[in-house]
């Protein structure tokens, strides 16, 4: 499929909301920038995912999202911290 096909078919799945976005590892990124540029890579990940009936899934070391990212910004998702093999919802 050509890179034009391919754009158009990712925006129409994105506004139909057919998509689960999948980020593993957020917090890797911590040791090449710094913390103004990871929030701003969350605001556009927001923003990429769209409408709320789209799903992201962000993984990252919870001490690391406590210290660096700007939660204010996650006020529309639920967040399950995972401490010791169990889950928990906040």
């Amino acid at each position: 499929m050509e890179l034009v096909g391919m754009a158009k078919s990712f925006s129409f799945l994105r506004r139909t909301a057919q998509l689960v976005f999948i980020l593993d590892g957020f917090d890797e990124m911590a040791s090449k920038v710094d913390r103004a540029t990871i929030n701003e890579n969350l605001r556009e990940i927001i923003e990429l995912v769209g409408t709320s009936k789209n799903s992201l899934i962000l993984t990252c070391r919870t001490h690391f999202f406590h210290s660096i990212v700007d939660e204010s910004k996650l006020n529309s998702f639920n967040i399950a911290y995972l401490h010791h093999g169990e889950t928990r919802t906040d």
